[in-house]
């Protein structure tokens, strides 16, 4: 129960304050001479830059990114931190944010309500790219849509030409 009221604060919470996004999953083909495991191993100072750029593309400073971390968080009603804290610290904020600490990463959580904070996906778009996945802004689904319908347009197109041939192979021939 307590679940479902934190995803729909988060959903909500979201809805107000980034615009609309999907998530686009594809298939993966691994090659053999694809090296995961060094991707796997960059992966928290990967993440970390990618919040670093963030919060300096956002242009607001690490408190400010604190104080909404930390508003979203209550107005959800969840943690951002394990143990007793109440609230996210700037020390525990700044250990996500550095590449060289290997031992303070942001749960799954705290990174959704950190791209809630900055507005922006990026730290989470370098995640699924290790997956070979992306994000979609709302126009990169029109334009997905658009493309579909074009394709299926040109597909029924070429149908209709190929039935026009038959009926006329068969008009030629006498058929009925």
């Amino acid at each position: 129960m307590h679940t479902r009221s934190t995803s729909r604060a988060l959903e909500s919470l979201d809805g107000d304050l980034t615009n609309e996004r999907t998530v686009t999953v594809n298939t993966v083909t691994l090659s053999l001479f694809d090296d995961s495991a060094a991707r796997l191993a960059g992966l928290n100072a990967t993440l970390k830059t990618a919040m670093q750029r963030t919060i300096a593309a956002s242009g607001l400073s690490r408190e400010q990114v604190l104080d909404r971390m930390n508003t979203l968080a209550k107005q959800a009603g969840v943690k951002l931190t394990t143990g007793n804290a109440h609230q996210l610290s700037l020390a525990t904020l700044d250990k996500w944010l550095n590449p060289a600490d290997r031992e303070h990463l942001p749960s799954v959580l705290a990174l959704h309500v950190f791209c809630l904070a900055v507005n922006n996906v990026q730290p989470l778009a370098q995640l699924l790219g290790l997956h070979g996945c992306g994000v979609m802004t709302a126009e990169d689904r029109r334009l997905r849509d658009y493309g579909q319908v074009c394709w299926e347009s040109k597909r029924r197109r070429k149908a209709a030409r190929q039935l026009e041939l038959e009926l006329e192979h068969g008009l030629s021939h006498g058929r009925r």
